[in-house]
């Protein structure tokens, strides 16, 4: 007899399936197709507080010790400008408009 190929799923796997089932089961009660308590929508909003990030905005509360970039020093740009930036390697010219619709 062959053996059976399993495939074991990592914990953040389970986590997603079962976020999904919860979150299917909450549409369908929105949607009138079944009914739900008041503890089990409950419960379901809490587990799913706990398997999905929350989406809060955050605040930041700092300085900022430059108002413009004329206040830098030249030691200070070229400090600046050999670290670079992540996610700024395409050309900053001026960007070209779709000519169709996609």
């Amino acid at each position: 007899m062959a053996a059976r190929k399993t495939v074991k799923l990592s914990s953040e796997w389970r986590e997603r399936i079962k976020a999904g089932e919860i979150i299917e089961r909450m549409q369908r009660c929105a949607l009138g197709e079944i009914e739900m308590t008041a503890t089990q929508i409950r419960a379901a909003e809490t587990l799913l507080r706990k398997a999905l990030p929350d989406l809060s905005s955050v605040e930041y509360k700092g300085e900022l010790n430059v108002n413009s970039v004329t206040e830098l020093t030249d030691a200070a740009l070229a400090a600046i400008a050999s670290r670079g930036s992540a996610g700024t390697d395409k050309p900053q010219g001026k960007q070209k408009e779709p000519t169709g619709l996609h």
